[in-house]
């Protein structure tokens, strides 16, 4: 009888066990599922590895051809915006000379000094 007991209560410890082994599989299952479920929402476009890795690359490759076609585009829209600027600063250079001239000629005539414009002697050969 005694033998039947310590069997009866090694099957209960046993079974004991077991359900709190299967409770803790139960937990852990249901907490991978929720892992799962949000994986599959995180990546829902994204079967193929693969795939995605080709696409973001040629994603790169498009935008690397725009920043390319662009930075040409803004050295050349440089390099004539310098042109331009060289052609400002020599028509400035030459109208500041040209002022300084007028500003000379302005100040001398303020004093009475008179520069002939015509290589006539006298009066008389301007008048013909």
């Amino acid at each position: 009888m005694q033998a039947t007991i310590v069997v009866t209560l090694l099957l209960l410890s046993l079974l004991a066990i077991a359900t709190y082994l299967l409770t803790q599989e139960r937990a852990e299952k249901r907490r991978l599922s929720k892992e799962l479920q949000a994986l599959i929402s995180r990546f829902q476009g994204v079967y193929d590895a693969d795939k995605e890795r080709e696409n973001v690359l040629l994603n790169l490759e498009a935008e690397r051809q725009q920043l390319s076609v662009d930075i040409t585009g803004l050295l050349n829209r440089r390099e004539s915006m310098q042109a331009e600027a060289k052609k400002i600063y020599a028509a400035l250079r030459k109208i500041r000379s040209e002022l300084e001239m007028y500003s000379e000629e302005a100040h001398l005539m303020d004093f009475g000094f008179y520069e002939p414009h015509f290589s006539f002697p006298d009066s008389d050969g301007y008048k013909d």
